[in-house]
C-alpha cells in the first residue's frame, strides 16, 4: 500500500490526540526486536506527556513534540530506548534515546536517581508506505 502526502500528514496529525496524557518510559538497553515482548530492561524515567503531545499540523508527514517533556530519573543507568504510549497504554511507539544521533535526544543519557530528564528533540515521521 502507498498513500499520498495528504493522507500521511493526516495520520501524523492524529498523534497529538492519540498520545495526549500518555507516558514516555525511558529504559536501558536496546529496543526489543518484538514489540510484544516483555520488557526486561531497567526503567530509568517516566514522563507524563502534555496535551496535545504532538503538533496537530504536520508537514511532510512529520510532527514535533509540543510543550515540555520532563521527568525525574528513578534509577541509575544509561538511556538506550523508550516507549511512548497512549494514556490507555494500548498504542505505543518504540524509539532510540540518547544525546546525539538517536531518534530522540535528551539532556543527559547517563542518568542518576533524582536527575531531571528533559526531551530536547523529538520529531515523528509517519511512514509513507
Amino acid at each position: 500500500m502507498k498513500q499520498n502526502e495528504l493522507m500521511t500528514n493526516r495520520l501524523a496529525g492524529s498523534l497529538g490526540s492519540a498520545f495526549s496524557g500518555g507516558k514516555m518510559k525511558i529504559y536501558t538497553g536496546t529496543i526489543p526486536a518484538d514489540v510484544n515482548a516483555i520488557i526486561t530492561d531497567t526503567l530509568l524515567c517516566e514522563i507524563t506527556l502534555p496535551s496535545p503531545a504532538f503538533g496537530v499540523i504536520p508537514a511532510n508527514g512529520q510532527v514535533l513534540k509540543t510543550g515540555t517533556w520532563s521527568g525525574t530519573a528513578i534509577a541509575n543507568g544509561t538511556a538506550g530506548w523508550c516507549k511512548i504510549q497512549s494514556a490507555s497504554g494500548t498504542q505505543f511507539i518504540f524509539a532510540t534515546v540518547g544525546e546525539v544521533g538517536d531518534e530522540i535526544t535528551i539532556n543527559n543519557e547517563d542518568l542518576i536517581i533524582g536527575d531531571t530528564v528533559t526531551v530536547d528533540t523529538l520529531t515523528y515521521t509517519c511512514p509513507e508506505e
